[in-house]
């Protein structure tokens, strides 16, 4: 379940957010969603997706699967793209907010509570700079560093201080100082220029991170920690990096998702191994995969369907870190429900895991159609 991420650089302890990172090479925007779908924005501002198209989630209009890369619409504006359950959301390039899919709940953000299988605004602001996509709410920035969220709201993941479903961006207090968002299935984490750890939503499992179960309706600090750098959400459990690169989980660690050799769930941030050489993280359904700055690719939780690329299908988890293949040129990663996909330095797309709507896009289907190693896309 990727969230986009971006790129923090410190100066004296300070984190500040400028530009995508940990995102493939060649200006690529890549999401695999919380459910069947995956979509793409390639380096021409083109925009592509495969896998479940119902509800139009895949954006062309139709409602129909696809097992291929298939390009939505003519536009060459895109800039980046996120998918949550049966929605999507992307910013284009004059800063605009779109999204498309199922809208009961309000997630497409443009005041109504519609289906839509094109992509429609959200608004009229032109200064949007990221977009998460949960289960069936959103959270976004502003080039202004404030915050906004909208769609479900049962748990209190708009983060407004109500439970009240938003059918359009609400602004989340008045703070302007947010540079990092995710979205988990019904909870929001965030960081702040000064590093500080935020969440909020629904809580059974530990997932928001401040040591309760607690669900919280507005941004609650998580530790005292003033050195995260990234944090991503799962379906019930997160992971971050702090800016000497050590990774920390949290949450449901029912399929040892979490990392830490269990399968038990914590409700604060415990550090994922020992060192501090992870490039980057990304939290899936009831898995997790990893990039080391060396550059290889490391895997752990449910094994289910092929989900960590190992070789192994059902009954084979693990709540351990293990390297996935010996391959050391690995540049991104983006874990979904039971599948990944991941690119190498050279651009080239891989996928594995769950293929039962052609969701890896590498033209089979069906169920016996997943990929249990990593496998060339295009």
């Amino acid at each position: 379940l990727n969230e986009t991420v971006l790129h923090h650089t410190t100066n004296q302890g300070v984190s500040t957010c400028d530009e995508p990172v940990d995102a493939p090479p060649g200006g690529l925007s890549i999401s695999v969603s919380r459910q069947y779908q995956t979509l793409a924005v390639k380096a021409d501002g083109t925009l592509h997706g495969w896998g479940y198209g119902g509800y139009g989630v895949i954006g062309d209009g139709t409602t129909d699967d696809r097992n291929t890369p298939t390009q939505t619409g003519v536009e060459t504006d895109w800039s980046s793209v996120d998918s949550g359950a049966l929605h999507s959301a992307a910013i284009k390039t004059d800063g605009t907010l779109w999204a498309w899919g199922t809208g009961n709940l309000g997630q497409l953000g443009d005041g109504q509570m519609l289906t839509s299988y094109v992509p429609v605004q959200a608004g009229a602001a032109t200064n949007w700079t990221t977009v998460s996509a949960g289960y069936s709410h959103n959270a976004a920035l502003r080039a202004d560093g404030t915050l906004w969220a909208w769609g479900s709201n049962g748990f209190g993941e708009v983060g407004d201080g109500t439970t009240t479903n938003r059918s359009a961006p609400t602004q989340i207090g008045s703070d302007t100082d947010w540079v990092f968002i995710a979205t988990e299935d019904h909870n929001t984490l965030a960081i702040k220029s000064n590093g500080t750890l935020w969440g909020w939503g629904w809580n059974l499992f530990g997932q928001v991170g401040d040591g309760t179960t607690t669900s919280r309706s507005v941004p609650t600090q998580i530790g005292s920690s003033t050195d995260w750098a990234t944090v991503e959400g799962g379906a019930y459990h997160a992971h971050g990096t702090h800016n000497d690169g050590s990774l920390w989980g949290w949450g449901s660690g029912s399929s040892g998702q979490i990392g830490n050799g269990s399968t038990s769930s914590i409700s604060a941030p415990a550090q994922v191994g020992i060192g501090s050489s992870w490039a980057s993280v990304s939290a899936g359904g009831t898995h997790t995969a990893a990039i080391r700055d060396d550059g290889t690719l490391w895997a752990w939780g449910t094994s289910n369907f092929g989900a960590l690329g190992n070789g192994t299908t059902f009954g084979s988890d693990v709540s351990l870190p293990i390297q996935i293949g010996s391959g050391s040129d690995w540049v991104f990663v983006d874990a979904g429900f039971t599948r990944s996909l991941a690119v190498k330095a050279d651009g080239s797309l891989w996928a594995w895991g769950r293929n039962d709507y052609g969701q890896l896009g590498d033209g089979d289907f069906g169920f016996g159609a997943e990929k249990l190693v990593p496998t060339q896309v295009w």
